[in-house]
């Protein structure tokens, strides 16, 4: 890569003047620090205050009572720099910085989430995590590829589940029934856990998630939204014991399932919003299914080279679904099954030069995918080579990386790491674009990246620090890139693309957090993230047999640039009340392709986030009894939208996406000892809108009611 020689030198000069200057107690929290710390944004405990990076950390108790999100993506629908894109109920993907889908990398206890399979644009695969089984979430924005490897461009999300012996309690058996109602989602949520122990040194938990959706009552202009109805359920199992005094074992397995998530917006059902087009099929439903099991192994030293060693095994599995019935009556069934094996070994050492965090990931996917089309009266018609992607593939993601943590002087504390992956493709069957017949590949990736940042105390007592931070950033394509046949935007279908190469991105960032966390806190950052080899589509000239939908190829033709400004903060006018708030802005340009022509210009990125404010007023009574809150978001109109965004006219208006404003209440508190109930009024005005490019209006005015129990 171009920039890989400069960054790379400077990363290693740097670090090895710095060395010698270093100490292990420089990088110890301060007393006043330890309440709120972070493992994802150095992949090392941290206190948050201190991690030179845009940071934030979800707890249950906000996802659950005072946020009362039911899924993971809505839970971060309120954070700066973050844009909800819904395609239907059930399927949002998140928009961070500017990227969505396999450009923002989801983990699960540090396990990688993304798999080979996952699409470009926004895709579904998130929701599947039950936000009810997180303890927290951890949400870094910004490229974390040298941490994390491929994907990890617009930020990465790790969600952590609950550190059963943390919690330091020796109960024997306790148990949680939760039970969630809200009016205009016409949703009814119940979660029931069980937790077991025997002293403080092992506990079991055992919980389950069902979900039922009726169809959802939009504002006032638009009304009921016929089939955006489904039902979901989720389980989860962890066990936890410290073997010695050294050595520490987590077990844990979950699964999930999503049935009948209707894509309203590609079918008769729709109902138009602004002018969007209504769609044509007459059927469009997704199945989910995930599970994740596996084993970590801890073990801390005492003396000598290594602080501590942890060692992970899992094995996942991701299965999806599709029934489609186009106009004509024909119908098709497709979907595919992954498997992925993977293994981690991570290690940590507390020396002179420094704290040290290496180690070594590996991963493979091992694809199933099918498509069997039938004709209009309900006969088997045929059995297409592949399904979503290539059938009977693998592809390996295997790499290594180091970090170094040290002190340059008194004020100034540096993290330099670097990574190499290596990635292979192999593909037994897909549908050559050309020939149309069977072919097969086998392709093989390299990338080496590196990241600096500082951080610098800008006062004696820690609360005021700049930071300062590039990296390199790639993501090898995958599966769907090379091999994808299936329908993309609204009027597009995607072709198998065999010769797409990797995605370059280089990332600069600044920014700035004062407060001491207590009584106020101001957070502000700028960054500018450079695109090079971006893959993007481009329409072939060829059209469906029905002449509805365009076909599109893909190429690393994409070069441009996104850029923004977010500010967070809060002030504790009393003890008992709170303002706070936060603003995003971005900006961005591709270098995309328009209509048939083979030449490039430089247009709009994507649906990027439009000027959004969020702004809270609360009161918290003493000991946390009771609170409540009066909420107000504006966002403005999104009127700078490519000529692809223009061509996806289900979702997006004629003209761009109109700005709404609403507001809302919020309040809770403890009902008996051991319940509390939180109550929500939502869009109090009943405002009829819909986030930039979603495929589903946001609700109308919505009561919301959640009651905790613990036993």
């Amino acid at each position: 890569m171009r920039h890989a020689s400069f960054v790379l030198a400077q990363i290693f000069s740097v670090s090895g003047v710095a060395f010698a200057n270093q100490s292990a107690e420089s990088l110890e929290a301060r007393p006043s620090e330890i309440l709120d710390l972070s493992v994802t944004a150095t992949r090392a405990e941290a206190p948050v205050s201190r991690v030179p990076r845009s940071i934030k950390i979800l707890k249950n108790k906000d996802l659950v009572e005072k946020e009362q999100a039911v899924s993971i993506p809505e839970a971060l629908s309120h954070q700066s720099g973050v844009l909800l894109q819904k395609t239907a109920r059930g399927q949002g993907s998140p928009f961070v910085r500017g990227f969505t889908g396999f450009r923002n990398l989801f983990l699960i206890d540090g396990i990688r989430f993304n798999n080979s399979v996952m699409r470009d644009g926004p895709n579904q695969y998130w929701n599947t995590v039950d936000v009810y089984s997180v303890d927290k979430l951890e949400v870094v924005k910004g490229s974390t590829s040298v941490l994390y490897g491929s994907d990890a461009i617009g930020g990465t999300i790790n969600a952590l589940t609950r550190d059963l012996l943390l919690e330091g309690s020796d109960d024997p058996l306790s148990a949680r029934l939760l039970y969630r109602y809200a009016s205009a989602e016409d949703a009814r949520i119940q979660r029931g856990e069980v937790v077991g122990r025997s002293g403080k040194n092992f506990a079991v938990l055992l919980g389950g998630t069902k979900k039922a959706y009726g169809d959802l009552r939009a504002g006032a202009a638009t009304g009921l939204l016929p089939r955006t109805h489904y039902g979901e359920h989720s389980f989860d199992l962890k066990a936890q014991g410290k073997v010695t005094a050294k050595d520490e074992l987590k077990l844990a397995w979950q699964q999930a399932s999503q049935d009948d998530v209707m894509r309203t917006h590609s079918t008769t059902f729709a109902k138009s919003y602004r002018g969007t087009k209504i769609g044509t099929d007459r059927e469009r439903s997704l199945d989910q299914r995930r599970e994740l099991a596996y084993l970590k192994h801890k073990h801390i030293f005492e003396t000598g080279f290594l602080t501590n060693v942890e060692y992970t095994l899992s094995y996942q599995r991701q299965e999806d679904s599709e029934d489609r019935v186009r106009s004509d009556s024909t119908k098709s069934d497709q979907g595919f099954d992954v498997h992925t094996p993977g293994w981690m070994l991570q290690a940590q050492s507390d020396l002179e030069s420094g704290r040290w965090t290496y180690g070594v990931d590996a991963y493979r996917d091992l694809v199933d995918s099918y498509r069997l089309n039938y004709k209009a009266d309900g006969s088997f018609d045929s059995k297409s080579i592949q399904g979503p992607v290539g059938d009977n593939s693998t592809y390996d993601n295997i790499g290594a990386f180091v970090q170094d943590q040290y002190k340059v002087s008194k004020d100034i504390e540096v993290t330099a790491g670097i990574r190499h992956n290596q990635m292979t493709a192999k593909v037994d069957r897909y549908e050559d674009p050309v020939t149309k017949k069977e072919a097969s590949l086998n392709k093989k990736y390299s990338a080496t990246v590196g990241s600096m940042r500082g951080a610098y105390d800008l006062s004696s007592d820690g609360h005021g620090k700049l930071f300062l931070g590039v990296g390199q950033a790639f993501r090898a394509p995958n599966l769907s890139d090379l091999t994808r046949f299936d329908l993309a935007r609204s009027s597009e279908i995607e072709q198998p693309s065999p010769d797409v190469q990797a995605e370059r991105y280089l990332s600069y960032e600044l920014g700035s957090r004062w407060g001491d966390s207590k009584a106020w806190q101001v957070e502000a950052w700028v960054f500018k993230t450079q695109i090079e080899n971006m893959i993007i589509k481009s329409q072939t000239g060829e059209k469906t047999p029905d002449g509805k939908k365009f076909y599109v190829t893909k190429k690393n033709s994409g070069k441009g640039y996104v850029q923004g400004a977010e500010l967070d903060g809060f002030y504790r006018v009393t003890p008992e009340y709170v303002l706070g708030g936060n603003y995003t802005f971005q900006w961005g340009e591709l270098e995309t392709y328009a209509g048939t022509s083979n030449q490039t210009k430089l247009e709009p990125l994507s649906r990027v986030m439009p000027a959004t404010l969020n702004l809270n007023a609360r009161y918290e009574s003493p000991n946390d009894h009771y609170w409540a809150e009066v909420l107000y978001t504006l966002v403005r109109r999104q009127d700078r939208i490519n000529s692809g965004d223009k061509l996806d006219n289900e979702r997006i208006p004629p003209g761009g996406s109109p700005g709404y404003k609403t507001y809302g209440l919020r309040a809770g508190g403890s009902l008996h000892e051991k319940a509390r109930l939180s109550l929500a009024w939502e869009n109090l005005l009943d405002e009829d809108y819909r986030v930039l490019g979603s495929g589903v209006n946001e609700p109308g005015r919505n009561f919301i009611a959640t009651l905790d129990v613990r036993l």
